[in-house]
């Protein structure tokens, strides 16, 4: 499950993105894309208005978020107009719990106590949360 939350807005409801790791990974590709899915979700990415700045705020781990591709992915929506500037903000190293974690830490605490067999179980059961939209990602 990957989370994608606006944290300028109250209150935060955070985008899940869930698949089996059959079809997909957790490397800088996947992030990417799915960070990209979200902007574009959200009316985020426009030709026709530029955004003026975004902020990208990824938790510490070099695995998924402090790798290449996601560093080129800010490069990638100043150089295509989507935003005149983007700035990636890393969480210091063992201070990373932010909106995303704590909301996912509620929404796996509610799973736990659930009978969940099937992958759309699963997204009905997040879906259940005023506070979390799952989507399933297109394979």
């Amino acid at each position: 499950c990957f989370g994608c939350a606006n944290l300028s807005v109250d209150p935060v409801v955070m985008a899940t993105y869930s698949y089996c790791e059959e079809t997909g990974n957790k490397g800088g590709n996947n992030v990417s894309s799915l960070v990209l899915h979200d902007l574009d979700r959200r009316g985020n990415l426009s030709f026709e208005c530029t955004g003026k700045e975004y902020v990208l705020l990824f938790d510490n781990c070099g695995g998924q978020n402090k790798n290449r591709m996601v560093l080129r992915l800010a490069l990638y929506l100043v150089e295509a107009g989507f935003y005149d500037k983007v700035m990636i903000l890393f969480y210091i190293k063992g201070h990373t719990k932010n909106a995303c974690d704590r909301l996912i830490n509620e929404m796996k605490r509610e799973l736990r106590s659930s009978n969940v067999y099937t992958f759309s179980q699963l997204l009905e059961k997040i879906n259940q949360s005023p506070y979390v939209q799952g989507n399933s990602v297109p394979v």
